[in-house]
């Protein structure tokens, strides 16, 4: 049997731009008990036109074919199928001819396109603490780049469009967005609270970059989160999983959404969030109402895990043809300081069998927590490795594994000292600096 295994295309979200180069990497396995016997022939097309054709000699059983770093470019603007065919002549007699395809819808944009920040606001929150958003507008272009501002308010009022322009090389820190675009002379009330999705449309440079940080003051300092503007066409159209959840004394969980489209004819849309419990000793889930999003609105779910403590949350498009984003937010219920959760799309999983945590840490100061959820129905036995220059292994590595249940979530909050404690060779007594990456892999995707 020829069945194709770990065909990846690597573009972020499946979208790239009419400046980059498109890179295929796929393999081929022979997972039968017998070699092919003879050749047959690899295809790559693209919207239905033969894109390259290779021809491998016969593969031995239970061997592969790499074929790395394909690349494609030029590629139009919109929408493109890659079909990727193995043996579509039947050269080869198998068992099962229906699994020697798979395809791939990507997005090619163009770069001066538009970008969305899922919210900016000023408003006081829990224990007296009061958030602002501030934002970071970086031009790496060498040419000059003119910005319009495309807010729509989710409360507070206020809406409507402004523009500013951009240096070439300059980076522009704004500390309160919402009192900057008032600036600008968008109508947005002066006082009370305020906040919602911002559209950003930039033009004469191709390479802006926007970052967004929402904070409250702390005793000492500024506490908050970071998060990047999305293009619309890196909105979802599958469901996405914010993972790493929790509800108790010391945390609180938020969940938002946004639509994604611009004008009335992109329509609205409606989403359904689904609460699943991570802890096995207490499973469950719960399905919220159904929100209904116009272009560019907003929605957040406080608290909302309800009477779970530990879990994760499934949000999906159920009507509607517009992109949506989802993302979480998990708050210090003392001082509001927070971390933003990035959604996951089950399709990015598929398939894949490793994953990499670029640093865990343990100081005097910081320690790193882990989270592992399996969203699956099937139990998982992760192996991990710590690399790090503190692990007194001969090859500064630390192994260890993880099974985890169907559904479930554990949320490991020092890792260093939970492998301290759990005997891990090469971790070492409490003391010296521990900084380094995991890397995770299964047995099968």
């Amino acid at each position: 049997m020829l069945i194709l295994e770990d065909f990846s295309v690597w573009a972020a979200l499946w979208v790239v731009t009419t400046n980059d180069t498109l890179y295929i990497d796929w393999a081929v396995i022979n997972n039968g008990g017998v070699a092919t016997g003879s050749s047959f022939q690899v295809t790559l097309s693209v919207d239905g036109v033969l894109k390259n054709t290779w021809t491998p000699s016969a593969l031995n059983a239970n061997t592969s074919l790499p074929i790395i770093d394909y690349s494609i470019n030029s590629l139009t603007l919109g929408s493109h199928t890659l079909l990727l065919s193995v043996d579509p002549t039947n050269a080869v007699s198998e068992s099962n001819e229906s699994d020697n395809y798979y395809s791939k819808t990507i997005v090619v944009t163009d770069p001066s396109a538009s970008s969305v920040i899922p919210i900016i606001l000023t408003a006081a929150g829990l224990n007296n603490s009061f958030f602002t958003s501030e934002m970071t507008l970086t031009n790496r272009g060498t040419t000059p780049a003119t910005i319009t501002y495309t807010y729509s308010s989710a409360f507070g009022g206020g809406g409507g469009s402004a523009s500013d322009s951009l240096g070439a090389g300059e980076q522009k820190i704004v500390p309160d967005a919402v009192t900057y675009l008032i600036s600008l002379g968008l109508p947005i009330p002066t006082s009370g609270k305020r906040g919602g999705t911002l559209a950003v449309d930039f033009s004469g440079s191709s390479d802006v970059g926007i970052m967004v940080r929402t904070t409250t003051a702390v005793s000492g300092g500024r506490a908050g989160l970071a998060y990047p503007s999305v293009s619309s066409q890196e909105g979802f159209t599958e469901p996405v999983y914010l993972a790493g959840l929790r509800q108790n004394a010391l945390d609180r969980s938020n969940v938002a959404f946004q639509n994604l489209g611009r004008t009335a004819a992109d329509g609205n849309i409606t989403l359904r969030t689904t609460i699943f419990s991570g802890d096995p000793a207490a499973p469950g889930q719960k399905i919220l109402a159904d929100q209904i999003l116009a272009p560019g609105g907003w929605f957040q779910h406080s608290g909302v895990l309800g009477n779970f403590t530990n879990g994760y949350v499934k949000v999906e498009r159920v009507s509607g043809t517009a992109p949506f984003y989802a993302y979480g937010v998990i708050n210090d219920q003392v001082n509001s300081d927070g971390s933003f959760v990035f959604p996951i799309t089950e399709s990015s999983l598929v398939g894949k069998t490793g994953q990499t945590l670029p640093v865990i840490v343990e100081t005097a100061v910081f320690n790193s927590e882990l989270t592992v959820t399996n969203f699956s129905v099937l139990s998982k036995t992760i192996d991990f490795s710590f690399v790090a220059d503190g692990v007194q292994t001969t090859d500064k590595t630390a192994t260890f594994k993880l099974t985890i249940l169907p559904g479930e979530q554990k949320i490991i909050p020092e890792v260093v000292a939970f492998l301290r404690s759990a005997g891990v060779n090469g971790i070492g007594p409490l003391g010296p600096t521990y900084a380094g990456a995991v890397f995770a892999t299964v047995a099968s995707g």
